[in-house]
């Protein structure tokens, strides 16, 4: 693992990264399939609880994250892994970056299974391997200076430690929300799996570093 140098800056300067590159066309290619194939993609390649215990679909684990529910639910969750990824890519190297993404990506899924047994609601989007990315954005450069726009409009900074710990906290309140109230739709606690998952994985990889 090589150490991150805080000269690095965050933005949409330089060039793309590999496993960044591919992922952006793999998600955009599955989305049009999606299109294609209609509800049976979901049904086949989501995530569902039912399905998975009833039907041992055991490759949704890895298959809904290439899942989206919509355009804009695509192309914001690409844009975040864009702009969140390459630095962590460089960081890392492309192959442990592909292995931290499929990792924290299943590792989502299976928190959002074990608090969604005995639904058939099918869980698809990317939102848990990029909260994962954006923790281990986080731990590899906890004080970068993050701008961002709030409602389009607004500017407000923050370090990069900050950002992502509010945004686990707001996880937190909704993933519990969901769970005894009305939900709003989200999986939260996949959001949350993947960040657990990035957590445990980066320190693991700081004390053995991969070769």
């Amino acid at each position: 693992m090589r150490y991150p140098y805080e000269s690095y800056q965050l933005g949409l300067s330089g060039r793309m990264t590999p496993a960044i590159k591919w992922l952006l066309i793999s998600n955009g290619g599955v989305f049009l399939l999606q299109q294609i194939m209609g509800f049976k993609a979901i049904v086949w390649f989501g995530l569902s609880a039912t399905q998975v215990i009833d039907n041992f679909m055991i490759w949704q684990f890895g298959t809904y994250m290439f899942l989206h529910g919509g355009g804009f639910h695509l192309i914001f969750n690409m844009f975040i892994l864009w702009i969140f990824g390459s630095e962590v890519e460089r960081t890392l190297g492309t192959r442990e970056f592909v292995k931290y993404y499929f990792i924290t990506g299943i590792g989502a899924g299976i928190v959002a299974f074990l608090f969604n047994i005995g639904s058939d609601i099918p869980i698809v989007g990317a939102s848990g391997a990029i909260y994962g990315v954006m923790l281990a954005y986080a731990l590899l450069f906890p004080d970068r200076v993050i701008t961002l726009l709030i409602f389009f409009i607004l500017p407000v900074s923050m370090k990069a430690k900050h950002l992502v710990a509010i945004m686990a906290m707001i996880s937190v309140f909704s993933g519990l929300t969901n769970l005894f109230g009305a939900s709003d739709g989200v999986a939260h606690f996949a959001h949350l799996g993947g960040m657990l998952f990035g957590f445990f994985l980066i320190y693991y990889w700081k004390k053995y570093p991969p070769r």
